[in-house]
């Protein structure tokens, strides 16, 4: 019969290995999409006026766990969702955004 050997190297990937598919797999299951959570975050964050500082919701979607590289880009996934205005009036420029009423 013959005998496998795993080197160190392999030995130490099978744990990380597993511990990231787990992680893919809740990520799978998670009920709440970006969409959701982007819709929390402005709804959130908006002022009176139904304008929220793009700042804010940044701050928010990062405490819930959304990693969206630039925010900007991430806006622009759902250009159907979301409006976006620039105050240049002070500076540095604040960039707000608010939900599209449909």
């Amino acid at each position: 019969m013959k005998k496998l050997y795993l080197s160190r190297k392999v030995l130490v990937c099978i744990p990380i290995i597993y511990c990231l598919l787990f992680h893919r797999l809740m990520l799978n299951n998670m009920e709440t999409t970006d969409k959701e959570v982007l819709i929390e975050a402005i709804t959130d964050c908006a002022k009176d006026d139904g304008w929220a500082n793009l700042a804010d919701v940044g701050d928010f979607l990062r405490r819930k766990g959304i990693k969206y590289g630039k925010l900007s880009k991430f806006i622009l996934q759902f250009p159907e969702l979301v409006e976006t205005r620039i105050d240049e009036s002070r500076h540095p420029p604040v960039v707000y955004a608010t939900l599209i009423k449909s």
